[in-house]
């Protein structure tokens, strides 16, 4: 992570995140499709979260807690029992973050809700259905990502990526 804060000399520190997903307010995707055949088109909004770890003297606190939210575009294609699904977008934020004694406001963004566009994703997953393909049905998948953002923080803003293996299982209903 690189830090920016005015005049500030610029700070690094290797981020260890936690995720939390039982902790409010839950980890959380949802997904709609549009399918031809065996392949389709979807777009996918990830609810994740990241809480620091390793906090430092300088980086006190920082945390994106309200939404590490990944929004995709997907390609998916079904074959045999598995579908696989590859997919690219933006992640939008909610920091929340104390840098060098610097709490950062968590009002502003878009519409003045704390929510900052922050960085392009990418993502891999493979996946099950179980039951039928109208209807309702159980889906069970491991995901991959992807992210590079920029965050903002008191004075400046700070840069990192993250990569993350996600294991998902939910309900869904094809129609």
């Amino acid at each position: 992570m690189a830090i920016r804060q005015g005049e500030e000399p610029d700070l690094r520190h290797r981020p260890r995140f936690a995720s939390r997903p039982f902790n409010r307010p839950l980890y959380y995707a949802v997904r709609i499709g549009k399918w031809d055949g065996s392949d389709g088109w979807e777009l996918e909004m990830n609810h994740d979260k990241l809480y620091l770890s390793n906090p430092t003297r300088e980086v006190e606190h920082f945390a994106i807690s309200h939404g590490f939210n990944r929004i995709t575009l997907n390609r998916a294609m079904e074959r045999g029992d598995l579908v696989w699904r590859l997919g690219a977008g933006v992640v939008i934020t909610h920091p929340e973050n104390t840098v060098r004694g610097r709490r950062f406001p968590e009002e502003g963004g878009i519409l003045g809700m704390g929510y900052y566009l922050s960085g392009p994703t990418a993502m891999g997953a493979i996946g099950a259905r179980i039951g039928p393909r109208e209807g309702p049905f159980l889906p069970l998948e491991g995901m991959g990502t992807a992210s590079w953002v920029r965050v903002p923080v008191a004075g400046g803003n700070a840069d990192f990526a993250v990569a993350g293996l996600h294991g998902l299982v939910g309900t869904g209903y094809g129609w």
